[in-house]
This record gives structure tokens, C-alpha cells and sequence, in this order.
């Protein structure tokens, strides 16, 4: 769905693309993302995958569900081999022989993406409904957004709920 809704395997080609997300959970967007960008990118290019969580989970249930997931194998290992522990704050992964760069943010996203600088080409926005997250999708956070994408840089979401909408077209999004 993230993939399709920013049209990313049309994009990717350049040298270097960031995607940013909210709400890791269990990687299984990086994951996905990271095994197709490896099948389609240039073999000079680099990926920077930026992911914001607010409740880790613990390495032995990531393992657990990306076995159900049927996820790529050699990512999966990686990523649960080098899993930070839950500390606040940015903790950078490396895969694929430094050709994709995870970079976890763990603590409240609404504080967290204060202190960053990045600029994103996509945005994942996965952080539940905002009936179950509010926090997630208040104005703060998609000004925040908004300031770290790129010119003509997208977004792509679940939600369709009214909240949403508005505060992403007020930040500037269209």
C-alpha cells in the first residue's frame, strides 16, 4: 500500500531516497520496502529509512511475527540482530553493505520530530486510526511532516477520517 501510494518503484531510481514513517511497529514496512528497493535501485544508490515509534517491540516478538509475515529472512535477521533497546531517542541500523540506513526514533513522535533534520522524498503514515492515536495525527505533526518532505515529495495513508485531511491540506500538502 505505502509502496503503490507513492508510487516509490517509479521514483527510486534516482541516486539516493528517504522514506520517513510513523509507526514502525514490527518493521514490516521497512522490511517490505528495503526487499524491493534492493530488487529495483541502482547498485550505486542509497536508501535512508526514518521511523519514528513510540512503544518498541522486544527482538523475540519482531522474530515471532516477521516467521508468520513470511519476511525477507536476511533483513528480518539483521534488523532483529541489531535492535536497539528501548531507549529514547535516534538509533541508526545499517543493511545491505551500507546501501540502506534505518534510523529508529524511539519516544513520543510529537517531541521527537522537533529535533530532527531530514528531508523525505515519502512519507509512511501508519501510526493507527486517529480515533486509537490522536496524538499521531494532530496539526503539530503534519506541520512537522510538512517542513521535513521535500519539494514534491508524498505521503500515503490509511486513514481517510475528516481530522486527517484537514490538518495534512492546512500544513500544505495537497
Amino acid at each position: 500500500m505505502f509502496i503503490n501510494g507513492n508510487q516509490l518503484t517509479q521514483r527510486w531510481q534516482q541516486k539516493n531516497f528517504t522514506i520517513a514513517e510513523l509507526g514502525f511497529g514490527c518493521g514490516i514496512n521497512f522490511l517490505t520496502t528495503a526487499s524491493a528497493w534492493l530488487k529495483q535501485a541502482q547498485s550505486n544508490s542509497r536508501l535512508h529509512f526514518i521511523s519514528f515509534e513510540k512503544h518498541p517491540i522486544k527482538p523475540q516478538d519482531l522474530e515471532k511475527i516477521h516467521a508468520l509475515l513470511e519476511c525477507d529472512v536476511k533483513l528480518s535477521e539483521q534488523l532483529i540482530t541489531h535492535y536497539p533497546p528501548p531507549v529514547c531517542g535516534k538509533h541508526r541500523l545499517h543493511f545491505a553493505n551500507n546501501r540502506i540506513t534505518l534510523t529508529l526514533i524511539f519516544g513520543d513522535a510529537l517531541e521527537q520530530i522537533k529535533h530532527c533534520d531530514f528531508e523525505a522524498d515519502a512519507w509512511y503514515l501508519d501510526g493507527f486510526s486517529p480515533s486509537k492515536n490522536p496524538a499521531l495525527w494532530c496539526e503539530g505533526i503534519a506541520q512537522s511532516i510538512f517542513k521535513l518532505t521535500k519539494h514534491e515529495g508524498t505521503f500515503s495513508t490509511y486513514s481517510v477520517a475528516g481530522v486527517v485531511k484537514r490538518n495534512l491540506t492546512q500544513a500544505g500538502f495537497e
